[in-house]
């Protein structure tokens, strides 16, 4: 676990990739990159005009 506290910035955003309760990989995420659910991002397309449909 330690081996990947050196990979988390000081200032920022990871996400971390668990695998049977140990971490496996860790992902910086930039500031001008989001996480957002399904519904979340849904609700931005439909708010910038699109249509979103299941097929």
């Amino acid at each position: 676990m330690s081996d990947f506290l050196s990979l988390l910035p000081d200032n920022g955003r990871a996400v971390l990739t668990i695998i049977n309760g140990a971490v496996t990989a860790v992902t910086v995420i930039s500031g001008r990159h989001r996480i957002a659910t399904l519904e979340s991002l849904i609700e931005l397309l439909q708010a910038a005009g699109y249509t979103v449909t299941k097929e």
